[in-house]
């Protein structure tokens, strides 16, 4: 059974969530009971314990401070108590199917990526072994044991940055406003690009983070696009 818990205040409003809860086919439990891991928690506030391990669903205005604070810090939805009923159950599955699927996809990238990590370290340390001291191996196949050599540290790269998207996915949000440029220059360092600024840059609303990552992923597809997948030395 998914239990999803509730942290309202109102009575009746907590009351009419519950039903909404067991119409969708989940069980509602308060957010002090802690015998199943829930899948979603509902609040009508800020939480007392601080920052949620589950997904927040908030309920209130969409307008409200506390509520825009609540969803920039990693809330997955705003709900209006006052919607039907069944609407809110609706709503209610297809966060937890949404919850589900993810979970699953994010499981099968960590074994995806863990299985790959050793099969390509021997790959590349052998095909490195086979370039640098057989003496018995042809030009042609000394070439091509360098070239198996330089995809499978290409792969390990790509593996790599796949293992850090994943975890990045799975932390919460941090908005703050910045100046992107400092950020992005600093996530073309590694890469070996230099930005140039044409005219002002308004500040941003961002995860500085994830935001630098992302600009960083960008940047490395670009440069091994145009570099045939090579490695390339810092600046």
């Amino acid at each position: 059974m998914v239990t999803i818990h509730l942290c309202i205040d109102t009575p009746d409003v907590a009351a009419r969530i519950a039903s909404a809860v067991r119409l969708a086919g989940f069980e509602p439990r308060e957010i002090g009971d802690l015998r199943a891991q829930p899948a979603l928690i509902i609040a009508d506030g800020p939480l007392p314990g601080g920052p949620s391990q589950a997904p927040l669903v908030l309920l209130g205005d969409s307008a409200a401070p506390e509520a825009i604070a609540a969803l920039d810090a990693g809330a997955v939805d705003l709900i209006d108590p006052r919607t039907p009923l069944s609407l809110i159950a609706r709503r209610l599955r297809r966060l937890v199917d949404h919850r589900a699927a993810r979970g699953a996809g994010e499981q099968f990238l960590r074994r995806v990526t863990h299985d790959l990590k050793s099969p390509l370290l021997n790959m590349k340390q052998m095909a490195r072994f086979l370039a640098e001291d057989e003496p018995d191996l042809s030009p042609s196949g000394r070439r091509f044991a360098e070239r198996i050599a330089r995809n499978a540290e290409r792969m390990t790269r790509v593996v790599e940055r796949l293992s850090r998207l994943v975890d990045l996915s799975n932390t919460s949000l941090r908005i703050m406003r910045c100046h992107p440029v400092p950020a992005i220059r600093e996530a073309l360092l590694p890469v070996g690009l230099r930005l140039v600024v044409a005219g002002e840059v308004p500040e941003v609303w961002v995860d500085l983070s994830r935001f630098t990552q992302l600009v960083r992923e960008v940047a490395l597809n670009a440069r091994q696009a145009e570099t045939g997948g090579k490695t390339f030395a810092n600046p």
